[in-house]
């Protein structure tokens, strides 16, 4: 059977994907191998000379082919790190991008702010707290996707119950998988439809209080499609990217909405495009929540808007 060695190997993905428009094709030639060979990035240069298995090399070849053709990376390997959690990703959801991490910290700031209000210690609660679910937070994701948001609030608030909807099967598998993996599924619910629908479908009117609302619809205006990567727009989920109403349209929704399902003093915390923070946040307050303001991203542009009921 035929095989290669790793530095040859290298070489051949790094000179194909030049071939493309992407932007860091070595790097990515790189990431594939190192993930082929379950390797760390020091091996492939210090050991140029160890042959690859023939299994290895043929799904090398096979994952370079699919990048050549601008799939996304990440679903290539299935993977992607995320607020310190390896995620799985696939296609069929949006790939959780690090400025959502900005929308994860907030909602763990405002949960712990709730918590302390509501005099538990350091969002802990004991067993027969646990057992009896009083004193629990809810929050409620709408459009969880890969469960990038959901299972991160879940994993650093231990006393969190959560609720996440989503239009389509694959992301509440991929959520599902997520949950597992990190071991926080017994405290996650999911519903299939659009919007606050599965809440009333799904949960007894009691259980349809929340203390947070949570959500980062598809905000991409149908008229910016054009300008957006082939990987991003030839790939991911049309419906979690883009929005009609100058992508304005699933703000308006949530946050009509949004009062009916939050307790008081709860609030609703929603992921941006980097020019909408005045418009969300208008629409935000002209829903009746108080305080709304808007928090920035490690590149200083508007990214998240917060309103408290």
């Amino acid at each position: 059977m035929e095989k290669q060695r790793i530095g040859e190997l290298l070489q051949w993905g790094k000179s194909q994907l030049r071939e493309t428009k992407l932007r860091t094709p070595d790097l990515d030639a790189e990431v594939l191998l190192m993930e082929v060979l379950n390797a760390e990035r020091v091996v492939l240069h210090v050991y140029p000379e160890r042959e690859v298995e023939p299994e290895q090399l043929e799904a090398y070849k096979s994952w370079i082919r699919r990048r050549k053709k601008e799939e996304p990376l990440h679903y290539i390997t299935g993977k992607k790190e995320f607020m310190g959690l390896e995620l799985h990703v696939e296609k069929g959801v949006l790939i959780p991008r690090g400025d959502t991490e900005v929308v994860v910290e907030a909602g763990i700031e405002i949960l712990k702010k709730i918590a302390e209000k509501k005099g538990f210690q350091k969002a802990e609660i004991t067993e027969v707290e646990k057992a009896s679910r009083i004193g629990e937070l809810r929050a409620l994701d709408i459009g969880v996707g890969s469960g990038a948001i959901a299972v991160s609030l879940l994993h650093y608030v231990k006393n969190l119950y959560m609720v996440g909807t989503d239009v389509s099967d694959t992301p509440l598998t991929v959520t599902e998988i997520n949950a597992e993996k990190h071991q926080v599924a017994h405290r996650l619910g999911l519903f299939r439809g659009s919007l606050f629908e599965p809440v009333n479908r799904g949960l007894k009117p009691e259980e349809r209080e929340f203390d947070l609302i949570i959500s980062n619809p598809p905000y991409i205006p149908y008229e910016g499609k054009d300008g957006l990567d082939r990987e991003v727009k030839d790939h991911e989920p049309e419906e979690a990217l883009f929005a009609k109403d100058q992508g304005l349209y699933y703000y308006r929704k949530i946050a009509e909405e949004a009062p009916a399902y939050l307790k008081k003093d709860g609030y609703l915390i929603f992921e941006i495009g980097w020019d909408q923070g005045i418009s969300v946040r208008r629409i935000v307050e002209q829903a009746g929540f108080t305080g709304a303001y808007i928090l920035k991203d490690l590149e200083n542009r508007d990214r998240v808007v917060i309103g408290k009921r």
